[in-house]
């Protein structure tokens, strides 16, 4: 079955959709500024060899901890039938915008 797009011609939502684009611009640009920041102040604990200080008012905490992982390729090969079992699925309604 073929994707049929219909063209809409709505000047209320172009402009919402025209606004959203823009966000996600603004956003992925932030995030990317927010990163850089984050890695600076890392970078700053590291070289001072602390990893919870006080800044003036501000107080920067560095925590390094172990994280768990699940790797579901293990269990499908080596117990399908508990994979099988375990797994499960929702319904799941994603927006996507081009």
């Amino acid at each position: 079955m073929a994707n049929i797009i219909k063209d809409v011609k709505n000047e209320e939502i172009k402009e919402t959709i025209k606004r959203y684009k823009e966000y996600k611009v603004l956003k992925d640009q932030i995030e990317a500024e927010m990163k850089n920041i984050t890695n600076d102040i890392k970078e700053f604990l590291n070289e001072i060899g602390e990893d919870n200080v006080a800044v003036g008012e501000y107080k920067i905490k560095l925590i390094t901890y172990d994280k768990a992982t699940f790797d579901k390729n293990i269990v499908l090969q080596e117990a399908p039938e508990l994979y099988e079992k375990a797994s499960g699925s929702t319904i799941v309604t994603k927006l996507t915008i081009n």
